[in-house]
């Protein structure tokens, strides 16, 4: 017969053991998501539980955020006390660096240009006390990009320019604005490096391009073949495996069906992959305007879906929407929720409970 001893160390050292493993799996199993549309914070089911006035914002653990609106960008602390205060437009969506003390706004110019007045994007990095410390102005840069290609013409701002400045033409339209993480493709592309920024413009001057880190120069771009009206994207982030993510908003357009998909483009291959696209096809669009994309830790996708109105939606591996929430704006002549210019999903915990509601 075998006997098997056990000292009290061991006992004790396997009880803190078990306990702390429990601990961890309680820990990951009370974690709370949240899903963020436009300022607003709602929780699993799609309930609001906090609304920030604005269009666009990011947050801090210690209760404070940015907001950006047509007219305004301002940090405000946890207890509602707004630490400063800048009168500018910002469009689109609002993002951090990867320390989170930068903030990536995208903002206009108005300059004369072929003897009209006409919208310019500007890109702006401001530091945590409100202070513009980089930026890339297409205006100032129009001669790079021209380098590149041609802008197909001037096109018609839409209708939230148009509410902020009586001006009918802009030169760029740019969508999304990241710096860029680090990941795989800067070991054949040095333009991939972290710490630099990739932007994605759309028509009249559609491109997706890299800056260096202190936006002053392209450094890459992606190969014209894939530039062009049919290749309108969204929301393009560089993944940690080096390839692009990106929502092609008009994917469909060139077989005479409105509809979207959710893209990968590898930067080594020259190559797409396709994530998502649904069936029948037009069921998913972000076809008109805006949306976003977001790949989960359980490999799905968070999306937008503009059919009938603004949806973010959740997209299984299998290709399956098997969750989906109205966007709490709604259009005061339709009743439909409007479209999601950006729908996100984070543990919002720590923010929450630092942060006081008005």
């Amino acid at each position: 017969m075998t006997f098997v001893t056990f000292s009290l160390k061991t006992i004790l050292v396997t009880i803190i053991v078990l306990a702390t493993f429990n601990n961890k799996i309680l820990a990951a199993k009370s974690k709370k998501q949240h899903n963020l549309i436009f300022c607003s914070i709602l929780d699993e089911e799609g309930n609001t539980i906090r609304f920030i006035y604005g269009l666009r914002c990011v947050y801090f653990n210690d209760g404070s955020y940015i907001a950006g609106n047509f007219d305004f960008l301002r940090m405000v602390d946890g207890q509602g006390k707004v630490l400063w205060e800048k009168n500018i437009h910002t469009h689109h969506h609002l993002a951090l660096n990867q320390k989170k003390d930068r903030a990536l706004v995208m903002t206009s110019s108005l300059r004369k240009y072929k003897g009209k007045e006409v919208r310019f994007d500007r890109l702006s990095l401001f530091n945590l006390k409100g202070e513009e410390i980089a930026y890339f102005d297409f205006y100032e840069k129009r001669k790079a990009l021209e380098k590149i290609i041609k802008p197909t013409s001037l096109a018609k701002t839409t209708e939230g320019f148009r509410k902020v400045w009586k001006i009918k033409n802009e030169y760029s339209h740019a969508n999304s604005f990241y710096e860029i993480p680090k990941n795989d493709a800067e070991n054949f592309n040095e333009a991939f490096k972290e710490g630099n920024f990739i932007v994605n413009s759309n028509n009249p001057y559609p491109l997706v391009f890299i800056l260096d880190k202190n936006l002053e120069k392209i450094i890459w771009h992606i190969p014209l073949e894939h530039v062009g009206r049919k290749f309108r994207y969204h929301d393009i982030q560089v993944l940690k495996n080096g390839n692009l993510l990106l929502l092609h908003n008009n994917a469909g357009e060139k077989f005479g069906k409105k509809y979207s998909e959710i893209k990968t483009y590898n930067p080594k291959t020259n190559s797409f992959q396709s994530l998502f696209k649904a069936n029948p096809p037009e069921s998913f669009s972000s076809y008109e305007c805006c949306g976003s994309v977001q790949i989960l830790p359980n490999g799905n996708i968070l999306s937008a879906n503009h059919k009938n109105g603004g949806y973010a939606v959740e997209i299984d591996t299998n290709g399956k929407i098997i969750w989906e929430i109205p966007n709490p704006f709604k259009n005061a002549k339709t009743g439909k929720p409007h479209n999601i210019q950006q729908v996100l999903r984070k543990d919002m915990s720590e923010f929450l409970n630092n942060n006081q509601p008005l």
